[in-house]
């Protein structure tokens, strides 16, 4: 049989038995009438439920513990045209509330919460029921039917149940929660926490609730939500949800005795900065408040937003009927704030959580709650009692006295303090357990720690009312001593590029019992690298790659350092960098000679921290690491000092290459010379003079080359006295006065005009018209002399034909090496036999190259010098070889160590 309510919707789609029928019919027919009568009919809620949960408490008045109190909490969409007129305080009639033994009561809602812009309104109602006898029965209210826009159980029926455990005293956990939770779409785990508290401190548990538990109905949660079981935090991953998107989802709290099923929806929305509360304005998020009747409660709520130009919401859902707010809920801003104000009464008691919700324009929310516990059970005074849960850090040694009183909320109820547990022998207290009744009633206690007590005591009193009843507070004593360091950084001057290394040490009087030391670094230079060892020692390292003044601040940490009270144990200093001043000047003496290597370079350096390195390179692929240099070759030489910290300078220096000195002159002399046409500088064999004198000028020294002929070759001038007909070329290697050396060549022409065979009789050889003749020495002017007519030629008509001289032979090349073997160092010298490209290279035994000493243009005859640095060859044989001028000489090397 289908069921409706009286505005034409269905109720549901189960199997109703007559008893049920009955009661249905029964207050239904009443209501019309009533409603009727007043001209309004009940609004249609079926298609606008959002939310709804049951809670109940045993109520303590009832010596037999079978009455109960229950709470229903239900919540609708606000725009509906039926609820357009919804305020705050408004009655709505809703469902029957099945007590489980055969017995309903109507369900009328009182509206707490209203909000217009998100679509909502909340309301509660309070039915007490006495059960006849104790057990369990299980209280229950259903109707159909759900959001036909649902992602999941579209259209289904809702079923909203908790086991009562009557007779047992026992209470449900009872829980608040936003009617529609936003979530932002495209996050891997979106989240909050589901709030929850149980009156009687039983741990609770959280469930996703399943088909059973709604009574068989066809139903699934969201897809992919998730609960964890032991913090209520609901989970769910919105990548590719779209926006928009609703889910009905149900979370099952357990205290181990009872459950309650939280029903709400899930909306998605777009992404932006969530909104956070103020946490130094609102209280801690599931922060417990415990009253009497009669005692005011006030605090204040106070949220922010990240994003400019948004607007905060605030709302608020599961408030007390009585409370007030100011401004009232909701309420918009940027930052927003409202202060809750309650002062409940005897109709009060019972725990409620209150749930704030704080959205931005977007939709995205962040959420917080408080929990309010009133009841007429014994207290514990606060002061002179420290707080519930408190924590307090004792160093050992240090006497610690506290006063612990309790008393009632009904000044004619006597309170006794019953007893404590988690003390240690060495407490004392001022009276002996119980306490003497009293309202209040109090004890002392007094207790001087040792070292051997180090750790946390969670004492807890129990105080009893003569009524019966009973609360707890626990006081937790943390035994602790403060940590230390033992150890201080060293050297906190340092340059740019310097390294910094402390080794960090700590110690704790508390190790031997069990306690444990750690380091961190909370301000620390990004050059600088910690490493924590994990014991109580770490390392910092690094170099200073910038100057400037770089913090640091070290914490020394136990286990226990959140409750200490001794405050944070750190270490700080300031480790200050000096920028690099590190200069450096070269000065260059040049070489004294057109390819000379005898030029230096003096380096002068400042700032540079020793030892300091030096990186030359030049010309030829020269290379050094000394600070001066010396033996240098023309050509551009540049420097990188670097400083033991790594700082650095450049300097460079060029070595001019002097003009080449000038070629000296050479004359020649022939006293009586033949005249001949085309033959300068000419000796002839047999005739006329048979010596030459060869000057030179414009040096101070000379070097004539080949030696071979000449009566002096380091004369200015030699004289030439040749054996055999040729053509004889002569060098001279000049030195001027700055040691520099200049070369210039000449040629002599030696004619063979010997002939006959009678020495005592010689003969002149004469080319006439063609003809050799050998005439008398006599004879010779009539033929070739001035005037003569024959226009003869002396010596042999083949060589006089021509108009040449056979060709010369080339001077051999000149290639020493000085000292030679060699320890560390040589020099090589060497003279091209006539000017062009030559080059000179050092071979190992293996035919390895192993160095190049000259590689360029090379002027004949002039001579080189080449500094050799043998010092890192392994001892041996080497080759050193010249190439140049179609020519290849070579010199062996051998170096000893």
């Amino acid at each position: 049989m289908k069921h409706f309510d009286f505005a034409g919707n269905k109720l549901d789609s189960l199997a109703w038995g007559p008893g049920r029928w009955s009661r249905w019919t029964g207050w239904r027919v009443l209501l019309l009438c009533l409603l009727f009568g007043l001209g309004a009919a009940r609004p249609a809620r079926a298609s606008h439920y959002r939310y709804s949960s049951l809670t109940w408490r045993t109520v303590a008045t009832d010596p037999s513990l079978r009455t109960i109190e229950f709470k229903v909490s239900r919540a609708y969409r606000r725009s509906a045209t039926a609820f357009s007129q919804v305020t705050v305080g408004s009655t709505l009639p809703a469902e029957q509330l099945d007590f489980g033994d055969g017995s309903s009561s109507l369900i009328t809602l009182v509206v707490t919460s209203v909000d217009v812009a998100g679509e909502v309104f909340y309301g509660e109602t309070n039915i007490v029921h006495t059960y006849a006898t104790t057990g369990d029965f299980v209280a229950s209210f259903t109707d159909c039917c759900r959001l036909s826009t649902l992602v999941n159980n579209a259209n289904g029926a809702w079923y909203v149940s908790s086991a009562i455990n009557v007779g047992t005293g026992n209470n449900s956990p009872v829980s608040t929660l936003s009617p529609v939770v936003n979530l932002a779409t495209g996050q891997a785990n979106a989240s909050f926490l589901l709030p929850a508290s149980d009156p009687d401190g039983d741990p609770l548990t959280f469930s996703l609730a399943t088909a059973a538990d709604l009574n068989g109905n066809a139903f699934v949660n969201a897809p992919g939500l998730a609960v964890d079981a032991n913090t209520g935090r609901v989970s769910l991953s919105t990548t590719g949800l779209a926006v928009g998107g609703l889910y009905n989802a149900i979370v099952k709290v357990s205290d181990g005795r009872t459950s309650i099923l939280v029903d709400f929806i899930i909306s998605i929305t777009a992404s932006s900065t969530p909104p956070v509360f103020d946490y130094s304005v609102t209280p801690p998020n599931g922060f417990v408040y415990r009253l009497a009747p009669g005692q005011t409660l006030s605090f204040g709520v106070r949220a922010t937003d990240a994003d400019a130009g948004d607007t905060v919401r605030l709302q608020a859902f599961g408030l007390p009927l009585t409370a007030t707010t100011a401004p009232a809920f909701p309420v918009s801003g940027n930052p927003v704030q409202s202060r809750f104000s309650w002062t409940p009464t005897a109709a009060n008691l019972g725990t409620s959580v209150v749930y704030f919700v704080a959205r931005d324009l977007t939709g995205v929310q962040t959420s917080t709650s408080v929990t309010i516990e009133v009841s007429t059970r014994p207290q514990f005074d606060v002061p002179p009692t420290p707080a519930n849960q408190s924590l307090m850090q004792v160093t050992p040694g240090t006497n610690l006295s506290m006063a612990v009183q309790a008393s009632a909320p009904n000044a004619a109820d006597l309170v006794s303090i019953v007893g404590a547990t988690g003390t240690v022998p060495a407490m004392a207290f001022s009276s002996g357990w119980p306490t003497a009744q009293g309202n209040p009633t109090r004890t002392q206690l007094t207790w001087t720690p040792a070292a051997a007590d180090w750790g946390p005591h969670a004492v807890t009193f129990t105080a009893r009312s003569a009524s019966n009843q009973q609360a707890t507070h626990t006081l937790n004593l943390l035994i602790n001593s403060a940590p230390s360091f033992t150890s201080q950084p060293a050297n906190l001057a340092l340059t740019v590029g310097q390294s910094f290394v402390y080794t960090i040490t700590t110690t704790d009087p508390d190790l031997p019992y069990g306690d444990r030391l750690d380091v961190l670094a909370t301000t620390l230079p990004s050059w600088l690298r910690f490493v924590n060892n994990g014991n109580g020692t770490a390392t910092l390292s690094g170099t200073a790659t910038r100057a400037g003044a770089y913090p640091v601040t070290l914490d020394a940490e136990d286990i226990y350092h959140h409750g200490n009270s001794y405050g944070r144990v750190m270490q700080a200093f300031t480790i200050n960098v000096a920028g690099c001043s590190v200069a450096a000047t070269a000065t260059a003496t040049n070489p004294t000679c057109a390819g000379a290597a005898n030029g230096s370079i003096a380096l002068a350096v400042t700032g540079a921290t020793a030892p300091a390195t030096y990186a030359w390179t030049g010309p030829n692929g020269f290379r050094a690491a000394t600070q001066n240099l010396s033996g240098l070759a023309a050509g551009t030489y540049a420097v990188t000092v670097t400083g033991a910290n790594g700082c650095t300078a450049t300097a460079q220096a060029t070595l001019a290459q002097p003009a080449p000195a000038a070629a000296p002159a050479i004359t020649v002399s022939i006293v009586g010379a033949v005249p001949v046409r085309s033959l300068p500088n000419t000796i002839f064999l047999g005739y006329g003079p048979q010596t030459a004198t060869l000057t030179a000028t414009g040096g101070t020294s000379y070097r004539w080359s080949p030696a071979a002929g000449l009566s002096n070759p380091t004369s200015a001038s030699p004289v030439f006295a040749p054996r055999s007909a040729g053509q004889y070329v002569y060098t001279v290697t000049a030195t001027n006065a700055s040691g520099c050396t200049a070369s210039a060549s000449v040629t002599l022409n030696v004619v063979e005009a010997r002939c006959g065979n009678n020495d005592n009789n010689p003969k002149v050889l004469v080319c006439h018209n063609g003809h050799e003749i050998c005439i008398s020495p006599n004879a010779v002017p009539a033929h070739i002399g001035p005037g003569s007519t024959h226009n003869d030629l002396l010596g042999s008509c083949n060589t006089n034909a021509g108009g040449s001289i056979p060709a010369p032979v080339l001077p051999d090349v000149v290639l020493t090496a000085f000292p030679n073997p060699v320890a560390s160092t040589t020099t090589v010298n060497f003279q091209a036999p006539v000017s062009g490209v030559a080059s000179v290279r050092v071979f190992n035994q293996m035919g390895v190259q192993v160095a190049t000493l000259f590689e360029g243009p090379a002027v004949g005859g002039r001579e080189y010098q080449l500094e050799v640095d043998a010092s890192r060859w392994p001892a041996g044989l080497y080759l050193c070889q010249y190439v140049g001028g179609g020519q290849t000489s070579t010199q062996r090397l051998m170096v000893n160590k």
